[in-house]
């Protein structure tokens, strides 16, 4: 089986581009406050973890200095341009050796998808931050999207980010980001977005499943996420139709708990009381002594999509599997994260 790269991101090679949040564009651009609050928590990350924060003002003259709310430190060099391209002569070093940008900030259909096409060109994988990300226009926001999905862009939401640089509860620092995390990015209108994608799922060609060559994994279902995520009654009841649903068929079940000292065990309603469970910190699934059957698809269940969800897929792919992610089995806090 073929090993797929994914575009992972990796703090010691990832820079965040925050691109032209000035004084101007904030009383023209829609959703600009809450842009702007979700940019600060990323930012904030970055400051956290280390990375280089790397900031353009779009002819300053006019448009303005870059939002204070931002909070960006002053020893932040903000670099003016006139070309939409934040990949300007003087930003374009600081690339070396990076291979991956974060991206938020403004316009969508021209700052943002410029700058992508011209990163992706030189082998940059770039992670649009979709609930940082806005214009003036949401038919121009929304295509935009479109766009930078279609040329390799990987769309993804402030808290998939953070989430995604530390990838383990035991990271030194998560905890500082964890309280990033635990105050909730603003509604900023991507549900209408990226409705979309659920009325496009079921043209989509599929792999075929088999019960001899499958596996099911249900990730981190656990007590305490009973509280905090969207529609989880109902997450359970359809993962417990496919646990049931595998019993039946003799298709091996992988089990994992997140921290369970502090997040609970598996909720009992999924039946899954003598079935192993792995416990975890790191996000993926995919812990070293998890003893995985020798298949080809797994079908994944459980939460957070945008976390532990999306980490297990990550991995699974890097291995040559087919994943099959059940998202009427499948949720978060967030539904924009979901």
């Amino acid at each position: 089986m073929a090993v797929h790269r994914v575009p992972r991101l990796d703090m010691k090679s990832t820079l965040l581009f925050v691109c032209d949040m000035q004084e101007k564009f904030s009383k023209t651009n829609k959703f600009f406050p809450e842009i702007a609050q979700t940019a600060t928590r990323v930012i904030s990350a970055a400051r956290i973890l280390d990375i280089p924060i790397v900031v353009t003002e779009h002819y300053p003259k006019g448009l303005g200095s870059t939002v204070p709310e931002l909070e960006i430190p002053s020893s932040v060099l903000r670099y003016p341009k006139t070309q939409f391209s934040m990949c300007i002569p003087e930003v374009v070093p600081l690339l070396n050796g990076r291979k991956s940008v974060i991206l938020v900030g403004v316009e969508a259909h021209v700052c943002i998808l410029h700058t992508t096409y011209d990163l992706i060109e030189k082998g940059i994988d770039v992670h649009v931050v979709v609930d940082a990300v806005t214009a003036r226009n949401l038919v121009d926001r929304k295509f935009a999207f479109k766009q930078l999905e279609r040329v390799g862009a990987v769309l993804t939401t402030s808290e998939c980010v953070l989430l995604g640089l530390l990838k383990d509860a035991a990271h030194p620092k998560f905890k500082e980001v964890q309280k990033l995390v635990m105050s909730e990015a603003p509604e900023s209108g991507l549900m209408d977005i990226f409705s979309r994608i659920y009325n496009n799922m079921a043209s989509r060609m599929i792999t075929r499943l088999s019960p001899k060559n499958s596996v099911l994994f249900v990730c981190d279902m656990q007590e305490r996420f009973s509280k905090t995520i969207a529609y989880f009654p109902a997450i359970v009841q359809t993962a417990k139709r496919l646990v049931d649903a595998a019993r039946i068929l003799d298709i091996p079940i992988v089990v994992t708990e997140q921290y369970p000292k502090g997040l609970g065990h598996t909720v009992p309603e999924l039946g899954l009381a003598d079935e192993k469970k792995y416990p975890k910190t790191r996000f993926s699934m995919c812990v070293p002594e998890l003893d995985v059957p020798s298949s080809n698809n797994v079908i994944l269940v459980g939460i957070e999509a945008h976390a532990c969800v999306l980490q297990t897929t990550l991995d699974l792919i890097e291995k040559g599997k087919t994943v099959h992610v059940v998202v009427d089995a499948v949720s978060s806090r967030s539904l924009a994260d979901r």
